[in-house]
Protein backbone atom coordinates (compact mmCIF):
# COMPACT_ATOMS: atom_id res chain seq x y z
CA UNK A 1 0.00 0.00 0.00
CA UNK A 2 1.48 3.33 -0.94
CA UNK A 3 0.21 6.61 0.64
CA UNK A 4 0.39 10.44 0.84
CA UNK A 5 4.34 11.23 1.80
CA UNK A 6 5.77 8.11 0.16
CA UNK A 7 8.85 7.87 -1.77
CA UNK A 8 10.81 5.69 -3.61
CA UNK A 9 11.09 2.90 -6.45
CA UNK A 10 7.79 1.94 -5.73
CA UNK A 11 6.18 5.36 -5.77
CA UNK A 12 7.89 6.02 -9.11
CA UNK A 13 6.71 2.50 -10.91
CA UNK A 14 3.27 3.28 -9.77
CA UNK A 15 3.48 7.24 -11.55
CA UNK A 16 4.77 5.94 -14.77
CA UNK A 17 1.88 3.05 -14.59
CA UNK A 18 -0.62 5.80 -14.17
CA UNK A 19 0.88 8.15 -16.95
CA UNK A 20 0.98 5.38 -19.68
CA UNK A 21 -2.41 3.95 -18.45
CA UNK A 22 -3.69 7.10 -19.07
CA UNK A 23 -1.89 8.16 -21.82
CA UNK A 24 -0.07 10.97 -20.52
CA UNK A 25 3.15 11.99 -21.48
CA UNK A 26 5.42 14.76 -20.31
CA UNK A 27 4.15 17.49 -21.78
CA UNK A 28 0.20 16.88 -20.26
CA UNK A 29 1.36 15.65 -16.66
CA UNK A 30 4.09 16.57 -14.53
CA UNK A 31 6.50 13.74 -13.30
CA UNK A 32 8.35 14.12 -10.07
CA UNK A 33 10.13 10.95 -9.70
CA UNK A 34 9.43 8.86 -6.25
CA UNK A 35 7.36 11.37 -4.42
CA UNK A 36 3.55 10.82 -4.05
CA UNK A 37 2.12 13.79 -4.01
CA UNK A 38 2.87 14.46 -7.56
CA UNK A 39 1.18 11.77 -8.75
CA UNK A 40 -1.88 12.41 -5.93
CA UNK A 41 -4.31 14.02 -8.64
CA UNK A 42 -3.54 11.51 -11.88
CA UNK A 43 -4.10 8.44 -9.47
CA UNK A 44 -7.21 10.02 -8.48
CA UNK A 45 -8.79 10.85 -11.64
CA UNK A 46 -7.61 7.22 -12.36
CA UNK A 47 -9.62 5.54 -9.54
CA UNK A 48 -12.76 8.01 -10.29
CA UNK A 49 -13.32 6.77 -13.60
CA UNK A 50 -11.90 3.07 -12.57
CA UNK A 51 -14.99 3.65 -10.12
CA UNK A 52 -12.93 2.54 -7.21
CA UNK A 53 -14.29 3.06 -3.62
CA UNK A 54 -13.50 2.35 -0.46
CA UNK A 55 -10.43 3.42 1.94
CA UNK A 56 -8.17 3.72 -1.42
CA UNK A 57 -10.26 6.27 -3.12
CA UNK A 58 -11.26 8.16 0.55
CA UNK A 59 -7.96 8.51 2.25
CA UNK A 60 -5.65 8.81 -1.28
CA UNK A 61 -3.78 5.32 -1.18
CA UNK A 62 -2.58 2.92 -3.65
CA UNK A 63 -3.07 -0.53 -2.99
CA UNK A 64 -4.59 -3.80 -4.60
CA UNK A 65 -7.98 -2.32 -6.08
CA UNK A 66 -5.92 0.61 -7.76
CA UNK A 67 -3.57 -1.63 -9.22
CA UNK A 68 -5.76 -4.48 -10.37
CA UNK A 69 -7.77 -1.93 -12.36
CA UNK A 70 -4.32 -1.00 -13.68
CA UNK A 71 -3.87 -4.32 -14.97
CA UNK A 72 -6.77 -4.85 -15.64
CA UNK A 73 -7.22 -2.24 -18.92
CA UNK A 74 -10.17 -0.30 -16.96
CA UNK A 75 -10.39 3.05 -18.55
CA UNK A 76 -8.12 5.78 -17.30
CA UNK A 77 -8.39 9.47 -17.71
CA UNK A 78 -6.53 11.04 -20.78
CA UNK A 79 -5.02 14.30 -19.91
Amino acid sequence: MLQLGDEGLDVTVMHFQLLARTACGPAHASFTPGRFAAAATLLQAFRQEAGIRGDERDHLRYGPLTREALRSGKPGRSC
